[in-house]
């Protein structure tokens, strides 16, 4: 369970809320990859950050489901998003299927987070099947996360909490950060 991961104790569990949330509002991409991590773990998904030059910045995992993340968190707000960073990410798909268990049927979804709110023209044709997203959804995504489990933290005291798990549940769903609410976030964001 998440909140056993986060720390037993309420000290341990917000110092690890805090690294989480810093990570992510970090505009250093190491820092920021990391955060991505994290955070996907916090949600339940796998998570991992591939190493080498060429590789996608991270990649989450739910039984046949996979988002791939390419970040671009430095740069400048305004200038589009270029056809070589689109085309790049084409390369990530492929880089899943030969590196990480991939079960038949499996999907891949791949998103660029960045600071940018546009792609540029002769890119637009390169990314049919890409998803962008400003870095703002993915520090929206994680504050609403803390939030909710602080909420849950305090609602539900330790013992309770595995009795509860139905409940936590019906407040992760009212909350819409089940998977298929954070796939279709990053879908449409």
């Amino acid at each position: 369970m998440v909140l056993n991961d986060l720390g037993q104790s309420e000290v341990i569990f917000e110092k690890n809320i805090r690294k989480l949330l810093d990570l992510v509002n970090s505009d250093e991409v190491k820092r920021f990859k990391l955060g991505v991590e994290i955070l996907g773990k916090v949600l339940g998904f796998e998570a991992i950050q591939p190493k080498g030059d060429t590789v996608l910045d991270g990649v989450w995992r739910l039984r046949d489901r996979f988002l791939g993340f390419e970040t671009n968190v430095e740069g400048i707000y305004r200038a589009p998003i270029e056809s070589e960073a689109c085309r790049q990410i084409h390369g990530h798909k492929k880089w899943i299927q030969e590196n990480v268990p991939f079960p038949d049927g499996a999907t891949i979804d791949v998103i660029i987070i960045s600071k940018k709110n546009m792609t540029s023209g002769d890119s637009l044709s390169q990314e049919s099947d890409l998803f962008h997203i400003n870095i703002s959804v993915i520090r929206e995504i994680a504050l609403k996360t803390t939030i909710m489990l602080r909420w849950i933290l305090l609602d539900f005291g330790k013992s309770q909490r595995q009795k509860q798990e139905d409940q936590i549940y019906k407040i992760i769903t009212m909350e819409k950060l089940t998977y298929r609410d954070i796939e279709e976030y990053f879908k449409t964001h």
